[in-house]
């Protein structure tokens, strides 16, 4: 946020003390963003330089270089994680087999004219060898974790990437290895299991979270820890497990998400609350539900931009060096869906300190004036009326908004920059 404005207000007594009374908890939301969105100095000072959406070769090659000093001293988790980053960073090539899909659905009226319309066009030929590389040392990192379906996919597109003839020898000596491997442990004999040979590689599976234990104890024997009843530090990442939401024993039949033993009740003193029905034992699960919204946290670079599982191979955003997924469908959905929206925008935010709010930007962009104008007289109408059928369940924001928020106890400093955020993604 900007701290020139909080200076130049501050350098002015009275213009300050407006500010401060009209940005306070005992106002409505609405009339603070409306008096900011009026004030002259907040657009003097709050203003963003758009980023377009870009890849780097040389931010590529750093990641690889760095996975190699990790690979070569045997820590393949930190090896991994650089090769993934340097995918993300390369030039992507143009994916023929999809580029309608790319580009389809799009108009130019969804967009502030400040921002232009991404189109994804594909590196030039001879500017992808970054991304080819890159997919041709995680392979190695896959096979050393005998993880060799994932080795197999990773070779396939070094080679559709354009990795150098000359090289590309070892790679499928390591690929005749890897089918070899697999052949071994196919449950009938000679036969190699659906996916690992003639699959391509977006339709080869992520490998369940759950036998990355198994890569572990290999890992173990590699770097002979044995002896020395050791685990190597990269122990809780590779070990991750996604975890299941436990069961319910006794589903509350009117908030199905809900356990019998609470119920939801309304105070004046508390607001809308729980309650306990009967006496809850220690550890007892009272709860299980979806998230209203879901926003990625970029900085992990671990899950799929699309679905949110964990992945340890994942395929870049053509365009943007932010975006991860899973799988080639997941990719494909996204591109095909509402990514294009944030992908031009990811790098503008981030540069203003945004990342994770570049979400409420998507949403804005895919519904229309009349639609907000809508939600917002309900949500108001009914948070005035408070009518005793308000709650809809949990997985609607309708049941959100009515909570109490305690906005009257909620600091100046925090109002402000909160109307900053409101004023830079709307002014987008």
């Amino acid at each position: 946020m900007s701290h020139k404005l909080s200076q130049h207000l501050q350098a002015n007594p009275e213009k300050y003390s407006l500010v401060k009374e009209n940005i306070n908890g005992q106002r409505r939301f609405e009339e603070m963003l409306k008096f900011f969105w009026n004030l002259p100095e907040a657009k003097q000072f709050l203003h963003a330089n758009f980023l377009p959406p870009s890849k780097s070769i040389i931010n590529a090659e750093s990641y690889i270089h760095k996975g190699d000093q990790f690979f070569d001293v045997k820590n393949f988790d930190q090896a991994l994680s650089m090769y993934n980053h340097g995918i993300l960073e390369a030039p992507h090539p143009m994916l023929t087999e999809h580029y309608d899909l790319y580009n389809s659905g799009r108009a130019d009226s969804y967009l502030c004219p400040l921002i232009p319309l991404t189109k994804y066009v594909g590196a030039p030929e001879g500017r992808t060898l970054s991304l080819a590389k890159a997919f041709a040392k995680r392979s190695y990192v896959m096979y050393e974790l005998k993880n060799y379906k994932k080795c197999i996919a990773d070779i396939e597109k070094a080679s559709k990437c354009g990795y150098p003839p000359q090289k590309q020898k070892e790679l499928d000596q390591m690929m005749l290895s890897c089918l070899e491997e697999l052949e071994k442990a196919s449950p009938k004999k000679g036969r190699v299991p659906s996916g690992a040979c003639g699959a391509s590689p977006e339709e080869v599976p992520e490998v369940d979270t759950t036998t990355t234990t198994d890569y572990c104890e290999r890992l173990f024997s590699i770097m002979q820890v044995e002896e020395r009843r050791e685990k190597p530090p990269f122990y809780k990442i590779l070990n991750y497990k996604v975890q299941t939401p436990p069961r319910i024993p006794e589903i509350n039949e009117n908030v199905p998400v809900l356990s019998k033993a609470i119920e939801i009740s309304s105070s004046a003193a508390r607001g809308r609350c729980l309650r306990a029905t009967r006496d809850i034992a220690l550890g007892e699960v009272l709860g299980v539900e979806e998230a209203n919204s879901v926003c990625m946290v970029m900085k992990s670079y671990m899950y799929c931009s699309t679905c949110f599982r964990r992945t340890s191979s994942p395929l870049p955003c053509p365009v943007c060096s932010e975006a991860l997924y899973c799988s080639e469908a997941c990719r494909i959905r996204a591109l095909t869906e509402e990514h294009w929206l944030e992908c031009a925008l990811h790098r503008t935010m981030v540069s203003v300190g945004l990342p994770e709010h570049t979400l409420i930007y998507k949403t804005l962009k895919t519904l229309s004036y009349n639609q907000l104008k809508f939600f917002h007289y309900r949500l108001r109408k009914e948070q005035d009326d408070k009518p005793e059928t308000l709650f809809s369940g949990f997985s609607t924001y309708r049941s959100l908004f009515g909570l109490c928020t305690n906005k009257e106890n909620l600091s100046f400093d925090f109002l402000f920059i909160q109307c900053q955020i409101v004023f830079i993604i709307v002014k987008f």
